[in-house]
């Protein structure tokens, strides 16, 4: 975590779809809410479920979807 980052949660990942340049994670936020996350260019750290991870973003990035 980072004091400087607004919109930051502690997160556990679920699961991890890799697609070569995107990776996309189903995460579990502050064992609460659970959302999707894509990461592009994702570097060459192996991220796998079960690992707890620190999330953040900007407000202008968000996308809320509605309920199914």
């Amino acid at each position: 975590p980072s004091p400087d980052e607004v919109n930051q949660f502690q997160s556990q990942i679920l699961y991890v779809t890799y697609l070569g340049s995107v990776e996309e994670y189903q995460l579990v936020v502050e064992d609460k809410l659970e959302v999707k996350m894509v990461l592009y260019n994702p570097g060459e750290k192996v991220r796998k479920p079960d690992d707890t991870v620190w999330i953040s973003f900007s407000p202008n990035d968000l996308v809320v979807l509605p309920e199914k």
